[in-house]
């Protein structure tokens, strides 16, 4: 009887260890499973947010680029528009600025008051017509010698006929061909100056003392 009891104290102790163990090897199944589940879960989550994040930051750099090539396209223009202002002064620079040289008599109007010896001291005589100042020419030799200071230049066409008709020089005389010639009038606000004509790039005509002269470039 003894032994029996015995034997029965060690069955129900065997059966209580085995549930034991078995409940334990559930319950660590189960938190395993559980934080195994959770641990992907959380991967996943992290993941996904990374996707976000690369995707929001490839729409950034997007953005950033559309953005940096509207800039460019924006500044072009301006660029092309500010090197258009800068080389404006030399496109609209008038022609007969500079220094320039009498050369010769190429005319002679019905009235004049130089001499010869008067023609001859003119030649290779220098002139100045520039924004600051101009070299005065006319009736008088001595005119030469005086120049005013900011100067106003006033610039028109004078058509063949009219100027023909006033001067009694033709356009044959002078050299010039077509209809009409290019009168440059330069004066002070006191009225000295002198009056020339446009004949190119590099000859003009100076009037004075009812002589024309053909003036050079410098």
């Amino acid at each position: 009887m003894k032994k029996k009891l015995i034997a029965w104290i060690l069955a129900a102790a065997v059966v209580a260890g085995g549930g034991y163990a078995a409940y334990t090897k559930f319950g660590n199944s189960k938190d395993g499973s559980e934080v195994k589940n959770s641990t992907a879960s959380s991967d996943k989550k992290d993941n996904e947010k990374t996707k976000e994040d690369v995707t929001e930051n490839k729409d950034e750099t997007k953005k950033v680029d559309e953005s940096s090539q509207q800039n460019a396209v924006q500044k072009k223009p301006t660029q092309q528009t500010q090197q258009k202002q800068n080389s404006a002064p030399k496109s609209q620079e008038e022609v007969y600025m500079g220094n320039w040289v009498i050369r010769k008599v190429i005319a002679y109007g019905p009235a004049e008051t130089y001499s010869k010896s008067d023609i001859n001291n003119l030649m290779g005589k220098r002139l100045t017509f520039s924004p600051q100042k101009a070299t005065c020419f006319g009736d008088s030799i001595s005119y030469l010698n005086e120049s005013v200071q900011n100067p106003m230049y006033s610039k028109s066409s004078v058509f063949k006929d009219d100027f023909e008709a006033q001067n009694k020089v033709t356009f044959n005389n002078l050299g010039v061909s077509g209809s009409t010639i290019t009168m440059i009038e330069v004066k002070d606000s006191s009225g000295k100056g002198c009056t020339f004509y446009i004949k190119g790039n590099n000859t003009m005509i100076l009037y004075g003392g009812g002589v024309y002269f053909e003036i050079d470039r410098e």
